[in-house]
């Protein structure tokens, strides 16, 4: 094998390959008739154009050598036919050019069988070249050929003007030129050597493999770009994915605050009250208890400070006294705000005479702050004068678990003695004065 022989090989190798890898990649990965697909279909037609011109080096008879010849340039013109689709996927996505030149393409190919393309006799040339011999074996060029190569001169012309008077190419278009100028040098090249303009090396096969093997290099940075991009907004879309994430779980959360918290004051709502029941009574019912008790709060005078101050000042004496109660509980007491200026304490664990000693604390506490009219007065911004008869105080009815009576109905005994401790009030008592137990 002389040194023709095998660059033609290795080139036939190389275009089987790559119209293999991007024929696969097109049926399996895209499933479209892209840039890809069109790319496979040129290298399978260079495939063909190179095994026949590998063929023709070979001692054949002319029959043969003018069925080779007529193969080569069937190859030909599906290499090209793929190539210009190809590119034009690339710059010109809408353009009918590659449709028009396909549907000239395969009238002339009707006519390559005849001899009106090619015939007899066959040509045989040899050329001296970097030290060895290249062999050429041509057919007699007929007007088919002729026709032929003037609709590649014309298409492949056609695209490099677009490509030079067209703006916002997707591509450079220094590349553009690349990609159209070599069907240019190879169809003048093959025509003027077998039409005996003169007598040089063939240089299609070669030429052919030099811009597939560009394209094919394109593609690759392509694919790495795309790979670089697709990474870029995988990495950006992870971190979407968290950043909402934890909007999502913020919104929950305070979803969930919203669902269980009296929003003026941040103590448990209704809704987390009855939960919290139903638990201390299950805890109960399993023997896992040590007792309850239930205390009833009921603002003292509140009243006075939405009518004298307005609403808002009612609503900022509503969230000190429970910041108050907050403070100044055990962490396993459970506090509600159950409406109003009225509010539950249950006191796990805790008997009744235990229950009396945490609400007194919780009324000397409001004594020993005066009874909020400093945080009154710091709010407001200037002294006030609160009269001894209408400073903030509550009123306390406590009821204790006993004889398995379910924890609603224990609610309902701390309200009936809240509501004695408010009659209490009523008729002088004061501050620790006011516990009432059922």
């Amino acid at each position: 094998m002389n040194i023709q022989q095998s660059i033609l090989c290795f080139i036939l190798a190389t275009l089987v390959t790559l119209c293999i890898y991007q024929l696969a990649r097109a049926l399996f990965v895209y499933r479209t008739a892209s840039k890809k697909l069109y790319f496979a279909i040129s290298t399978f037609g260079g495939s063909i154009f190179v095994f026949f011109a590998l063929l023709l080096l070979g001692q054949t008879t002319p029959e043969h050598a003018l069925f080779y010849h007529r193969a080569r340039i069937f190859g030909l013109m599906i290499c090209c036919v793929g190539w210009l689709m190809c590119m034009y996927e690339i710059y010109f996505t809408k353009s009918v050019v590659p449709r028009i030149f396909f549907l000239c393409t395969l009238g002339i190919a009707l006519i390559l069988p005849f001899d009106v393309f090619l015939s007899l006799p066959v040509q045989h040339i040899s050329v001296q070249a970097m030290g060895s011999v290249f062999n050429y074996s041509f057919a007699t060029p007929n007007p088919g050929y002729s026709i032929y190569a003037m609709v590649v001169l014309l298409f492949f012309g056609l695209s490099i003007y677009k490509v030079a008077f067209s703006e916002n190419l997707p591509v450079s278009k220094a590349y553009g030129f690349l990609a159209f100028f070599p069907g240019l040098i190879a169809g003048l090249n093959d025509f003027s050597i077998t039409h005996g303009l003169f007598r040089s090396m063939m240089l299609s096969e070669y030429l052919v493999f030099g811009f597939l093997v560009s394209a094919f290099t394109y593609f690759l940075a392509e694919e790495q770009h795309n790979h670089t991009m697709l990474q870029k907004l995988y990495e950006q879309l992870e971190v979407e994915v968290a950043n909402r994430t934890c909007e999502l779980q913020e919104a929950n959360r305070m979803l969930q605050v919203a669902a269980t918290t009296d929003m003026l004051t941040g103590l448990a709502n209704l809704s987390e009250l009855r939960k919290r029941i139903r638990m201390e009574e299950e805890r109960i019912n399993r023997k896992e208890s040590d007792g309850v008790t239930i205390a009833f709060l009921d603002l003292d005078n509140f009243k006075y400070y939405n009518d004298t101050f307005g609403h808002h000042v009612g609503d900022f004496m509503l969230k000190k006294f429970s910041a108050l109660l907050k403070a100044n509980s055990r962490y396993i007491d459970f506090i509600a705000r159950y409406g109003g200026d009225e509010f539950i304490l249950i006191l796990p664990g805790a008997n009744t005479e235990e229950s009396i000693q945490s609400v007194e604390r919780l009324y000397q506490v409001l004594e020993d702050t005066n009874h909020l009219i400093p945080d009154l007065e710091e709010y407001l911004g200037q002294p006030v004068e609160i009269p001894d008869e209408f400073k903030l105080d509550f009123s306390t009815g406590i009821a204790e678990h006993r004889n398995d009576i379910p924890l609603e109905e224990l609610i309902v005994r701390a309200d009936k003695a809240l509501y004695s401790s408010k009659k209490s009030g009523e008729k002088g008592g004061i501050g620790r004065d006011r516990i009432i137990i059922f």
